[in-house]
Parts: C-alpha cells; structure tokens; sequence
C-alpha cells in the first residue's frame, strides 16, 4: 500500500468515525470496524495458506493506523459537537449584550441585518449573566438603514430578545436549528427597535485583519458602484466575493434560487483560480521571478479567502491550490485525490460538523467526481475536440455527482 492510498483510506475512517458518531448506530459502525480490520489482517479464504495469507493481507500497521483514525473521529466529534451552551436557558427573555462581530453583516431582508457574535458579556436586568465567549446569531431591524456602518471586528452593545432557533417539526422540513448548532450556536437574538452602541475595544490580530480586509472589500466595491447600480452591484459582488460577504436583494437572490442558479452567487474553487491566474500573469508581464510569483500569489489567496467570508468551498479551493503551489516550491507533484482527502482531514480536524454542511459536502464530492472521472470519460471520446468536449463534460460529471 502507498502513501497517497493510506491517506485517502485514512480520510474515508476519520469521516465514518464523525458519521458514526452523530448517528444513532455508533456501536454497529465500531462492530462493522473491527470485524473488517479481522478479515483485512487475513482473508478467510487464504487462511488455509498461510504463505499467501501473508502476501495478501494489509500490513498490521495499517490496520491500526485505520482504527485509530475511525477512534479519533470519534473522540474529535465529541470533544467539538456541543448540544447546549449557557444562553440558552435564558430563551424568551430580554438581555442586553455585549459582542464582538465575528461574521461578515447582511443583510437577509431589506430591513433585517444579520452577523455571527460572540459574547463578552450578557446582562438579563440587574443580574450579570455567566455568558462570556458564547456564540451567537444576532437579527438588528434595521429600519432606517444605519446599519451597514459595523463591521467585522467591531465590539457592539446592544438590547434585544434572546430565543432558541426553530427547530424542524416534520420529517422533509428544513432544521434550522440543526443548521445553526453546525456553528456552535444554539441562540438567536433579535434587535428590534435598531439601536446599538459600538464599544471601543481593541480587536486581536485576527479581527483586526478580518476588519481591514473588510474595509478592502467595501472599498472595491466603492469603486464598483460607481459604474453599477443596485441590484446589478450586489450581483457582481455576490459573483466575485460570494453571497457570505455581499448579499444581493431578496427578490433578486429568489430568481437565483427558483432558476436554479444559486451557485454563480457563491465564491468557490473558480474565484479563487481566476484570482491566482490573473495574479500570476500581470506579474509575468512585469518579469517578476518564478518564486516570487508563486509565493506572492498564496499570500493573494490567502487574503481573498479571508475577503470572502469563508465558505467551505473557498477553504476547500485555496487549501488544495496552496498545497499544490507549496509543491511547486520544492520541486513536488501532488497526487490530486489523496491531497483532496489530506484538505478534507483538516478541515473536520477544525470543525467535525462540516460534515453536515451543504456547502462542503457538495464541493468536496463534485471535485472528487472531476478528479476521478473526467480523465476517463473525456478518452472515451477523444475524437471531440477539448475547446467542446470540456465545458460539455465537466458540468455533466458534476451533476450526475451531486
């Protein structure tokens, strides 16, 4: 067994482990587990021979690597998969709080503006709330439009209504509740008279980048609107940077969503591309040396991936690239599945509920569904030309896989 196959199998456990987990069926997925690590260290019709028993089996240490994989999904999914947090039992009560904005502001509805919060401190009356570092959705009424002035980073303080998600009551119905618990959030807090105070508070490093990359991005979009009007504004930020950091109208986002036509709203693994390609030959255009084009290209990416609020997909896209750009540095090809399942480890090494999001489940099988299927296809009819057979075959492959 080599390298690039340990990994991918290696992927494939940790994956069935976080499954197995957030199941009902943890023990039938541990019993599967341990009695196919039995029949891999020797299948049963080679037992009579020993001789070939030996060629055939797995290597013993593969094996336990596997399982340590399948526990470690395990133990990882429950050390990070939260049920409850402290808010909580302060639901259907007005509190006042403090937050930081950890979530890039949009607005869901023309008067409604909606970020990801985390507590600094919470107050229900007089009573000082034990509710420091919670995370939670916050919903400002934003009648008079005053709104867009906070930002990423920013420290707010706020009045408003504490409540627990909706939860899906039919079997086909839409769980918001368990979309938001993905998150670690398992409060909503609504602001409906619009009134808030920013607190000066210094920012960590993070934030602070996260703001001014923010500041880089309305400033583009500044420049934007000079020459475009709303909605057409907001149409070309959600192609560019992603619905996540620039939401167009609601009437407009519906048309996407009825045609089917959501997806060129969201940033992925084509922005990300484009941005590096066009990167890369403005500077081989100036003569910039090899290394320096590649090194400061990743620094691009990276700093577009933060600018567009980080959907899995994003993450996904500039995860892979950055590999395969690292080596390119060090004179190294990378085998592009096991370095899709290397992306996929560490991102559910991050946050295990990934598993469960839309978004990373549709872009991680349509990219294995390319890497794996359209070399094959696309020599099976090899006397098309690729100016026709690629845009053909490549939107086909991924629909078939979704």
């Amino acid at each position: 067994m080599n390298n690039q196959s340990a990994v991918i199998i290696f992927t494939c456990l940790y994956i069935l482990g976080i499954i197995a987990f957030l199941s009902n069926y943890l023990g039938m997925f541990i019993i599967l587990v341990i009695c196919s690590s039995f029949y891999l260290l020797c299948p049963s019709k080679f037992r009579d021979k020993p001789e070939v028993c030996e060629q055939k089996k797995i290597k013993s240490k593969y094996i336990f690597i596997f399982i340590i994989a399948f526990i470690f999904g395990i133990f990882n999914t429950a050390l990070n998969i939260k049920y409850d947090d402290k808010l909580a039992p302060y639901s259907d009560s007005d509190i006042n709080i403090k937050a930081e904005i950890q979530s890039i502001p949009t607005k869901s509805t023309k008067d409604r503006t909606k970020f990801y919060a985390k507590t600094k401190s919470a107050q229900q009356g007089e009573t000082e709330l034990d509710a420091k570092g919670i995370k939670i959705l916050v919903t400002i009424n934003d009648l008079n439009e005053k709104i867009s002035n906070i930002k990423i980073g920013d420290t707010i303080e706020l009045q408003g209504r504490l409540k627990l998600p909706q939860y899906s009551q039919n079997p086909s119905q839409f769980d918001y509740s368990g979309y938001l618990k993905n998150f670690n959030i398992f409060t909503v807090f609504y602001n409906n008279d619009g009134i808030y105070n920013t607190v000066e508070y210094e920012p960590s490093f993070k934030w602070s980048l996260l703001k001014n990359l923010s500041d880089t991005r309305n400033k583009i979009l500044k420049i934007h609107s000079k020459f475009l009007k709303s909605p057409n504004l907001e149409i070309l930020g959600g192609i560019v940077f992603g619905d996540d950091a620039v939401a167009p109208p609601e009437y407009i986002k519906n048309s996407f969503i009825n045609s089917g036509l959501l997806h060129i709203l969201a940033a992925s693994g084509m922005n990300v591309g484009f941005i590096f390609m066009f990167w890369v030959f403005f500077l081989s255009i100036l003569r910039v040396p090899y290394r320096a084009r590649i090194i400061s290209g990743m620094f691009m990416i990276v700093l577009y991936t933060f600018m567009t609020g980080l959907g899995p997909s994003v993450i996904r896209a500039s995860m892979m690239l950055l590999f395969v750009l690292a080596g390119k540095l060090i004179d190294r090809d990378a085998h592009s599945v096991s370095l899709l399942s290397l992306v996929a480890v560490l991102m559910l090494l991050y946050n295990p509920a990934y598993i469960n999001n839309v978004s990373f489940q549709l872009s991680f099988l349509v990219t294995l569904g390319l890497l794996t299927t359209a070399n094959v296809i696309s020599q099976k009819i090899d006397k098309i030309h690729n100016l026709i057979k690629g845009p053909i075959i490549i939107p086909i492959i991924a629909q078939i896989w979704i």
